[in-house]
């Protein structure tokens, strides 16, 4: 290996010296820049599923509200069932629209999962809109001439709808999880803030039926009523201890205390425990459909910040690491291409001001050990040496630079030769 590299030129030597240095060093951007690129990729992707997250959260509350509207329109008469309707087409409109938004997502998505829970939240949807014609023709008829029916489609119809909602939802969840575990802490509490919002949301709607029959609940009735209740506080207790933390974002603390004073404490509350009383126990309640909406949409939009606060700060930070992930590849492809041209640079400045210095140098060398040429001269007895300095001769001496000199050095010993005699 040694008598290798001896073989080597220094022009040579050099040069791959340069060379693999700057190999190394692009090698180890390059590396990065690789690594970079996919991280990048997975936090882009990861900040569209929040989106489409948003979006289906965004139809999923809509649609709740808009099937118990759908409920009450063919419940009650036609001279009450207007305010329902008016509902249930302004609630209509917020999930096409956040529906639009959502498939327009799932279209292109290339987790086998998530499409899997579009295709069946296509068909969902799509009995969801023929439910929706059956409501709008029969909310129109007196009620002896609707659909007996419809009422148990819209629970039966509506519910499949809204869970596959929650199933496209959670598929989401799982591959933001999957991309950026440093996420799951958010999506957990939107999961259980949800959870909450559902169970509560199931008492509320069974308040509006009942309301709308001006009869109690029925034992059954009663019973699911209590078993909603008791899970959504069971939930919200369960949001309180992962969520309500000084580590969390203050959005959703915020949210958190609001919801806990709006929904389960206050007026609220009381008024719900009083009417609960009363309809389990073979009373009534004399309170219209419309004023128990009013009264108990915005206790339950209290409970869906919370979750809504938890999906803002999810699609915060995905947005954030997706534009830290692209600073540090721009970093690195800025640092990997900038390294291949200083490789470059070393290259050209190596063989033009270095190896070509040096081959100058040897050039120059060569060409002062060389004899210098031949010079006739006359053979008089004045430019040539006597038998004493005979030592002299142009043609003995093997340097041009040296040729001068020793012609003067010769002269002088022969001038003291001739003194000395």
């Amino acid at each position: 290996m040694t008598k290798l590299f001896a073989k080597l030129s220094i022009r040579t030597t050099l040069a791959c010296l340069i060379g693999l240095m700057g190999l190394i060093v692009a090698a180890l951007c390059g590396q990065q820049m690789w690594t970079s690129y996919w991280q990048h990729n997975a936090a882009v992707k990861a900040a569209e599923l929040a989106k489409l997250d948003q979006d289906l959260f965004n139809a999923l509350v809509s649609a709740r509200y808009e099937r118990a509207s759908l409920q009450t329109a063919v419940i009650q008469s036609l001279d009450k069932n207007q305010s329902s309707i008016a509902t249930y087409q302004t609630r209509r409109k917020e999930v096409d629209a956040a529906m639009a938004a959502a498939r327009e997502t799932l279209a292109t998505t290339p987790f086998p999962a998530l499409k899997s829970a579009a295709n069946t939240l296509s068909a969902r949807f799509t009995d969801y809109n023929a439910l929706r014609d059956a409501v709008d023709r029969d909310a129109k008829l007196a009620p002896a001439s609707r659909d007996k029916t419809l009422v148990a489609k819209v629970l039966s119809v509506g519910d499949a709808y809204l869970q596959s909602l929650e199933e496209a939802a959670s598929a989401a969840e799982i591959e933001i999880r999957a991309l950026n575990p440093r996420l799951s802490e958010l999506i957990i509490t939107r999961n259980l803030a949800w959870s909450v919002r559902a169970a509560i949301g199931t008492s509320g709607q069974m308040f509006s039926s009942i309301l709308a029959q001006s009869r109690p609940f029925d034992e059954k009735e009663a019973k699911a009523l209590v078993l909603a209740e008791a899970q959504g506080a069971f939930g919200w207790s369960s949001v309180k201890a992962v969520a309500n933390t000084p580590q969390t974002a203050p959005e959703i603390r915020s949210a958190i205390a609001q919801a806990d004073t709006s929904y389960f404490s206050g007026s609220f509350k009381a008024l719900k425990d009083e009417m609960t009383q009363k309809l389990t126990s073979g009373q009534t309640v004399a309170m219209s459909t419309e004023k128990w909406r009013e009264t108990v949409i915005p206790a339950l939009d209290s409970v869906s910040d919370v979750a809504s606060a938890a999906l803002k700060a999810l699609n915060e930070s995905a947005a954030a690491a997706a534009s830290r992930a692209s600073y540090v590849l721009a970093t690195y492809s800025a640092l990997f291409i900038g390294a291949l041209l200083l490789s470059g640079f070393g290259f050209v400045v190596v063989r033009s001001r270095v190896t070509g210095w040096l081959s100058l140098s040897r050039m120059s060398e060569r060409s002062s050990r060389r004899p210098p040429p031949a010079i006739s001269r006359p053979a008089s007895r004045s430019t040539m040496p006597t038998s004493r300095c005979s030592g002299w001769s142009p043609a003995s001496t093997r340097s041009t630079a040296s040729w001068t000199e020793r012609r003067r050095s010769s002269r002088r010993s022969c001038r003291g030769s001739r003194a000395g005699t």
